[in-house]
């Protein structure tokens, strides 16, 4: 798990320090921990823009309780599930430009995607 974090932190700084993003989608959240996505990015570029998608109740609630934005940034929540990429894309769209690049977060999230012809 540690190590999960250590590189979403080092992604996250890389991606808006020398690649100059600021749009970020994390799907498959998980339970906030400190720092988040929004935090190390806004802290680099308050204007970064966050939508953070999970399909758990528990992760939305904690996720809307204790995550908040910088007042020049944006983050969202969107209740979605990894399989439903339409759906993500659809609810980002309130928050995100999608003709602008944005970094796509799948850490720790891919490894329970079934294959389906298995």
């Amino acid at each position: 798990m540690r190590h999960n974090r250590d590189f979403m932190r080092r992604a996250v700084l890389h991606l808006t320090r020398e690649a100059g993003l600021r749009q970020f989608l994390d799907i498959g959240t998980g339970l906030p921990t400190r720092p988040n996505v929004h935090e190390i990015a806004q802290d680099v570029a308050p204007e970064t823009r966050v939508v953070y998608v999970d399909h758990d109740p528990v992760v939305l609630a904690h996720a809307r309780a204790l995550l908040s934005s910088s007042p020049e940034g944006r983050t969202a929540y969107l209740d979605a599930d990894l399989r439903t990429p339409d759906a993500i894309l659809d609810g980002a769209r309130a928050s995100l430009d999608l003709d602008r690049p944005v970094a796509l977060g799948l850490c720790a999230i891919l490894h329970f995607v079934e294959d389906p012809s298995m």
